[in-house]
């Protein structure tokens, strides 16, 4: 059995989100320089717009690591890895409390993913709500209306 030594656990415990306390997911790394799962650190921004390590008030958003989602992946066991892609996996479909102005990911009928925003939500007895998304397909502006729960909606960021 391979002995973890304490600096292979301090490793792999920098590369924890602060916030959800797993492996970082879609790095986003704050003009401070702390990275946390993307979507942990946007929703920490719609109630404050400072790092929730240090506290350092931002002006600006984030930026994503591909390099630091690529170290993590590699550090990861197995077991550890599988965890992470289903959560990747849950992540990407999960639009919840969606309302007029919400900016999300949708994919197109060509199936690229693009930047969408909510322009109406359409309530449904019994079943989770439709959604009237807008999105720019090439040149032009396209509107659907789309199951919440659909496959093609994701959080913003996610995907884009």
């Amino acid at each position: 059995m391979k002995k973890k030594t304490r600096k292979t656990t301090g490793v792999k415990h920098c590369l924890e989100c602060a916030i959800c306390k797993e492996a970082i997911l879609n790095s986003a790394t704050l003009e401070c320089g702390h990275s946390f799962c993307k979507c942990c650190v946007t929703e920490h921004f719609k109630y404050k717009k400072s790092c929730p390590i240090c506290r350092k008030v931002l002006s600006g958003g984030y930026y994503p690591s591909y390099s630091l989602d690529a170290l993590i992946q590699h550090l990861l066991s197995p077991s550890q890895l599988k965890r992470y892609n289903v959560r990747k996996s849950e992540e990407a479909s999960h639009v919840n409390n969606a309302r007029i102005g919400m900016k999300l990911d949708v994919l197109d009928s060509s199936g690229e993913w693009r930047v969408g925003w909510v322009k109406l939500v359409v309530d449904m007895p019994d079943c989770l709500p439709f959604l009237l998304v807008s999105y720019q397909n090439g040149c032009s502006e396209s509107e659907e209306l789309i199951a919440q729960n659909s496959q093609r909606l994701a959080t913003f960021g996610c995907h884009t």
